[in-house]
């Protein structure tokens, strides 16, 4: 059998090199001033960190999940999606601290990302994060790590590996209750979002951990692809938890309390407002959960 010396693999072979050009363009266009100084891998998705002239990034996916600045003036500013003008910025600015007996605050955070909440932690403060991919905490951990937060926080700060629910499920269990002011569930701001945690049944494990005298909840609920604020709020009606949001042009917090005078603070009360909704109220359960449910492109500028 002869070949067809007339197949037209000529044509065929341009278009493919012009594609992987136009694939390479497209990346130095992307990358453009910035310069990748870590880039991994794994089961949890692929992540860089990134410099540009005034800022370190980490990306995992598409997803900004922290920043901070290069000048060491301004390294502590909190960014992204934890401004001070934040509805987290605002809450932990000012917490009546005293409330709970002591000056210092126990905050717990299920997601770690570049540890920027620790810059808001004061001495005496306890800052427990629980992150489950093995790749994050080096690099906030490096003899000379990528983002300074947490080197530079005098909170005294605190790590459990594993996945946050499980994590806070267990502690319970043994009677660990961490009793914090503050729990902030920070996982949602990606196209891959953890429903486990957005459950009633997730919710009352987290309520256990708060202090008796109250606390707060904070949803980080920043996503560009869904809309989760209906499911937020289901959670709120299912324990009838007081509950406002905090939205800017950067991020979309909604904050949960058995107490709410802890939303009438100076500083947090004339920002949070009753949560909007675009449509009714979702109840997730570890039975239930829908994500074409919540499905809605949303505007956010997290650098």
């Amino acid at each position: 059998m002869t070949s067809d010396s007339s197949f037209p693999w000529q044509p065929i072979t341009a278009l493919a090199l012009l594609g992987v050009f136009a694939v390479l363009a497209y990346s130095y266009a992307a990358v453009g001033l910035q310069h990748i100084l870590f880039y991994k891998r794994n089961f949890f998705g692929v992540k860089y960190v990134i410099e540009t002239p005034d800022l370190i990034e980490f990306v995992c996916g598409n997803t900004v999940h922290g920043t901070q600045f290069k000048d060491a003036e301004r390294r502590s500013i909190p960014t992204v999606y934890y401004r001070p003008n934040s509805g987290i910025g605002l809450l932990l600015s000012n917490y009546p601290r005293g409330a709970s007996g002591t000056d210092s605050l126990r905050v717990g955070t299920i997601g770690l990302g570049v540890g920027t909440l620790a810059s808001y932690g004061r001495s005496g403060d306890v800052f427990r994060f629980y992150e489950i991919d093995p790749a994050v905490p080096a690099l906030s951990d490096l003899p000379k790590p990528y983002f300074q937060f947490i080197k530079d926080s005098p909170a005294s700060i605190q790590l459990v590996m594993g996945d946050g629910r499980l994590s806070l499920e267990r502690e319970a269990e043994r009677g660990d209750l961490q009793k914090f002011d503050v729990l902030v569930a920070d996982a949602f701001s990606s196209d891959a979002v953890p429903v486990h945690l957005l459950t009633r049944e997730a919710v009352g494990i987290y309520l256990r951990h708060l202090r008796e005298s109250g606390g707060v909840l904070a949803f980080n609920i920043s996503s560009r692809f869904l809309e989760l604020a209906p499911v937020v709020a289901g959670l709120g009606d299912a324990y009838q938890l007081s509950a406002v949001q905090v939205r800017d042009q950067y991020s979309l917090w909604i904050l949960l309390s058995r107490n709410p005078e802890l939303f009438r603070i100076p500083g947090l009360e004339k920002r949070a407002t009753p949560i909007v909704l675009k449509r009714h109220t979702i109840l997730w359960t570890d039975d239930y959960s829908n994500l074409i449910a919540v499905l809605g492109h949303q505007q956010f500028q997290p650098r």
